[in-house]
């Protein structure tokens, strides 16, 4: 029985330029864009300015709106 699944959106358990890392973070703008319905360049610039004012990850997708549950 699975209890938990850990997403590593700051680089905490894998290097960033890791495959699992890089996975993520492309499905994670995906669902950004899907959800506020922005174009990827618009991602990613959101994407990179989050974590600046927000260290935690889940903090800055609750800042714009998004339901960290999802």
């Amino acid at each position: 029985m699975i209890k938990a699944i850990i997403f590593d959106q700051d680089g905490t358990f894998y290097p960033k330029d890791h495959k699992l890392t890089l996975e993520l973070r492309r499905k994670t703008k995906k669902w950004i864009s899907e959800k506020l319905n922005k174009s990827d360049s618009e991602v990613d610039e959101l994407y990179s300015k989050l974590p600046i004012k927000y260290p935690n990850p889940l903090e800055g997708y609750s800042s714009i709106g998004l339901d960290i549950k999802e």
